[in-house]
């Protein structure tokens, strides 16, 4: 059964890259509009953290990234496959995490650090430059990391939201929801589906509400099949346990603060 749901989710990342654009994003169902952006409650919203307002204009056009004890700087347009790196740095490189952690130290820091004010410009970047299913960029494990550090800079700086970055943000969404990672489990799986959760609830509309109720059934039966009695991860390591129970509490603060 494993083998054949892995064989179908490689043979689908083939024939995805064969289609013309149109196609494979309606295969996802992505129908060529977004849903509305939702305003979300509880001060999720323009969260004022005093320390003033950033603004995006700016005169640098380089970043350095730092993975895996390897440090970079890049150039704005990035070349986001760098191919003296290995594949891991990339995908950290594809994750965004290092912008989140980037808002969380200027927060800890009650100062913005300069170079959040080039968000604006890598994000564009990366769109532009990312073309949906190619690349690491599209891989499930890093859609499903980069569309919930997009959603937390968008409710950080909503003077980050364009028309441009949302309609990204939902095809990266219905790509994931066509793309989850059954034949894996395990992890990889629960980030997904809690992914499509959290991003489900940040649009209005019938299709994120379908995708929301789906999700959330199958999150509850696989936390039934991969939490044991004993509250600890089937996977049976400190990593793991750490890992899951993390992204469950962000989980519970997105659903609370949205419903």
């Amino acid at each position: 059964n494993l083998i054949l749901l892995r064989f179908r989710f490689e043979v689908r990342k083939l024939i995805d890259k064969k289609l013309p654009l149109k196609f494979r994003l309606r295969i996802v169902g992505y129908r060529g509009n977004i849903p509305k952006w939702k305003k979300i409650l509880h001060s999720l919203d323009s969260i004022n953290y005093q320390l003033g307002p950033v603004s995006f204009v700016s005169e640098q056009d380089e970043f350095l990234f730092d993975f895996l004890n390897n440090s970079k700087k890049l150039s704005i347009p990035i070349e986001w496959c760098q191919p003296d790196m290995s594949r891991l740095w990339n995908f950290n490189l594809h994750y965004f995490d290092w912008a989140r952690k980037l808002v969380d130290q200027s927060i800890s820091n009650n100062f913005w650090s300069d170079e959040i004010t080039l968000l604006d410009k890598i994000i564009d970047d990366w769109i532009d430059q990312n073309k949906p299913g190619f690349g690491d960029g599209w891989h499930s494990y890093t859609l499903s990391l980069r569309i919930r550090n997009w959603i937390y800079l968008f409710r950080i700086f909503p003077e980050l939201v364009s028309e441009k970055k949302l309609t990204s943000l939902w095809i990266q969404i219905c790509w994931l929801n066509s793309h989850k990672e059954i034949c894996y489990g395990g992890n990889h799986l629960l980030e997904n589906l809690i992914t499509l959760i959290i991003g489900s609830l940040q649009f209005e509309g019938e299709y994120a509400s379908k995708i929301y109720l789906k999700t959330t059934s199958m999150l509850k039966d696989e936390l039934y099949y991969q939490i044991l009695p004993d509250g600890g991860h089937f996977e049976r390591t400190a990593a793991y346990h750490f890992l899951v129970l993390d992204r469950l509490i962000e989980l519970a603060f997105m659903i609370e603060g949205t419903l």
